[in-house]
């Protein structure tokens, strides 16, 4: 093993060897030989005294294995000078804020500062000492797995209990980042490391727009005390034009005039609301007021969580698969990237929330038995039961015991109802019209059982805020949707109808399973370009925003060598 001070005592050796290296830091890494002080340094099991600060734990683990896989060979530095891969890492770095992250958290400042002491000419320039090559190592590889991890995997774990289930990680950031510094080719990591999708990347446009909003004036707030209809006058018109001309929504030939909540200022309210999925009734009321007064320093906000929330998301969703999103009350069918169809759906409500998770689909059942849950049935059927002794067989419910893969019917008679319910004892409700899941359900097996399925209470559809289920999806169509799953299969849509109405419980193995993605997103883009916002249901929003937050007060301190 080798230092750089003793390649530099050779006379004429370190010129030549210092050329040699800049050449084939252009194309791909040639084999150095490993750098005796940076593996001596890393032997250690904590990072030293002199690093503590920049570096913490975390990143001493991920840096000890970082050059563990490389033979101990030096990454951003040749003979003691910067290598161009540390320019093209600085440049990403501080160009992090595209992508909603904040350069200020990957040691920008003194990256900049030994650029600057080192980076003038890799041939003339001065070159670093032993200690100073590991401490530009280290602390630029920190720096950039740090950033890498950020930008692949997310900035925390989103996991919550029932309510949030993270995805498989997908390839190692180190892997990525150690890949683009053998090959040479270090420019292109960022777009490696980001999440694939559309979505993500019209989240960076609408976010460079909205920090430019944030920034600037933003837009007037509308203090509007009772509902303004089409046609009322009223002052709080005049803030209301600005308001809509400065997201878009009103043209700018009709951001100043009348007082009057005339066609073209309601045609543009109508746009606002059925961007932020209010009932579009182009009527100034309080939901709509609510709305516009959320700053554009909050829209920002909003935009940065959803960006961080594709990072959380499995980076290949699949050619054919179904999408819901949870805040929008939608589900499409989406083939080679394309919605083949859409429908409303009603999702959990506050206390029983639809979980972010993603399974695949491999039954379709039609004219199921409801199991009912046990929270379902202590909390609602039990009391049902003690006051309407005629509850159950109103509601088409049985009492079952459980034993193994099999359920008998037993006589709900027989049973001791004074008691807590006997173990092995389940109520399920009989396939028909009024079971709760209505003819159909949708299976993709996971550990929440969650589900998608038909309801007899269509009229649900109509409302515009839908979380009124108790965890399971309820789809607006479907017997469109089985169609469409099931039409290669060689279902026609009155099979379909005849398996529903049978009133025997039918199970239907897909021959190819589709993916199922729950997802929770209140900022996206749609298809036409428009900025679509939804209220935050569930509050994940503002818990996650709050650890983002938490973790920008945490950025670790510049130390200047």
């Amino acid at each position: 093993m080798t230092t750089f001070r003793q390649l530099r005592s050779v006379p004429g050796v370190a010129l030549l060897l210092t050329a040699l290296l800049f050449w084939s830091g252009c194309g791909r890494e040639t084999q150095q030989p490993a750098f005796e002080p940076l593996q001596t340094a890393l032997d250690r099991t904590r990072p030293p005294a002199s690093l503590a600060a920049p570096v913490d734990r975390d990143d001493w683990t991920q840096i000890r294995k970082f050059y563990a896989s490389r033979g101990y060979r030096t990454a951003w530095t040749s003979g003691g000078r910067l290598r161009p891969a540390f320019d093209e890492a600085l440049t990403a770095l501080e160009e992090a804020e595209q992508d909603a992250l904040r350069p200020g958290d990957y040691d920008v400042e003194w990256l900049r500062a030994e650029n600057a002491r080192l980076g003038r000419g890799f041939l003339t320039g001065p070159a670093a000492s032993d200690n100073e090559v590991v401490a530009l190592e280290v602390r630029t590889t920190a720096a950039v797995l740090r950033w890498a991890t950020h930008l692949s995997r997310g900035r925390f774990n989103p996991v919550r209990r029932g309510e949030w289930v993270r995805s498989t990680a997908a390839r190692s950031p180190s892997d990525i980042v150690g890949a683009a510094l053998d090959s040479g080719e270090f420019s292109g990591v960022a777009s490696e490391l980001r999440p694939p999708h559309g979505e993500y990347h019209a989240l960076q446009a609408l976010r460079q727009r909205y920090a430019e909003l944030a920034a600037g004036d933003g837009w007037p707030r509308v203090e509007a005390t009772r509902t303004l209809r089409p046609g009322a006058k009223s002052a709080a018109v005049i803030s209301l034009r600005q308001r809509l001309a400065a997201s878009a929504d009103l043209d700018n030939r009709h951001a100043s005039g009348s007082d009057r909540l005339d066609t073209p200022l309601v045609e543009a309210l109508k746009s606002f609301q059925q961007r932020h999925g209010l009932a579009s009734t182009g009527a100034l009321d309080a939901a709509t007021r609510d709305a516009l007064n959320v700053t554009a320093g909050e829209r920002l906000r909003q935009i940065d969580v959803n960006i961080e929330r594709w990072r959380f998301s499995p980076r290949d969703l699949g050619r054919h698969y179904v999408r819901v999103n949870i805040p929008d009350y939608y589900l499409g069918l989406v083939r080679d990237g394309q919605v083949q169809l859409g429908m409303r759906v009603v999702v959990g409500d506050g206390e029983t929330p639809t979980p972010v998770l993603s399974d695949e689909m491999k039954h379709i059942v039609f004219s199921p038995f409801w199991n009912i849950p046990e929270s379902i049935a202590n909390d609602e059927l039990l009391p049902a039961l003690m006051s309407d002794p005629e509850y159950l067989s109103r509601n088409s419910i049985e009492l079952v015991r459980v034993a193994g893969n099999t359920a008998e019917p037993i006589d709900p008679g027989s049973v001791d109802w004074s008691g807590p319910l006997e173990d092995g004892l389940r109520f399920r409700q009989k396939p028909g019209a009024t079971n709760a899941l209505g003819l159909v359900k949708f299976v993709f097996p996971n550990h929440l059982n969650i589900y998608l399925h038909d309801t007899p209470a269509d009229r649900l559809f109509s409302r515009v805020s839908r979380a009124l289920s108790h965890g399971c999806v309820r789809v607006e169509r479907p017997v469109t949707l089985a169609h469409a799953l099931l039409a290669d299969e060689g279902w026609s849509e009155e099979r379909i109808e005849e398996a529903m109405h049978r009133n025997e419980e039918q199970w239907v193995r897909l021959k190819q399973p589709v993916p199922v993605h729950l997802m929770y997103f209140t900022a996206w883009v749609d298809e036409s370009g428009r900025a679509q916002f939804r209220r935050d249901i569930y509050g994940h929003d503002a818990r996650q925003g709050a650890v983002l937050d938490r973790l920008a007060r945490r950025a670790k301190p510049v130390e200047q060598s």
